[in-house]
């Protein structure tokens, strides 16, 4: 009826031989993006911590004795 709805014949884009060896290096890189992903969210998540006493310093000042926040 629409033939753009029908699906396409699939074709290997990919020689074999060459399968095993991109299959290793895909994975590799997946798992060293979520290892520098993670490392990163907990180097953020550590600091933030520590530094949260300064940014409430920073963005609020003091005003005969009164605190407004900026």
């Amino acid at each position: 009826m629409f033939s753009f709805l029908q699906p396409k014949e699939a074709k290997s884009s990919v020689p074999q031989s060459m399968i095993m060896n991109l299959y290793y290096k895909y994975r590799f890189q997946s798992l060293l993006g979520i290892f520098i992903g993670y490392a990163a969210y907990y180097i953020v998540r550590n600091n933030f911590a520590l530094s949260t006493h300064f940014f409430i310093r920073y963005l609020t000042h003091e005003q005969n004795g009164n605190r407004f926040a900026i």
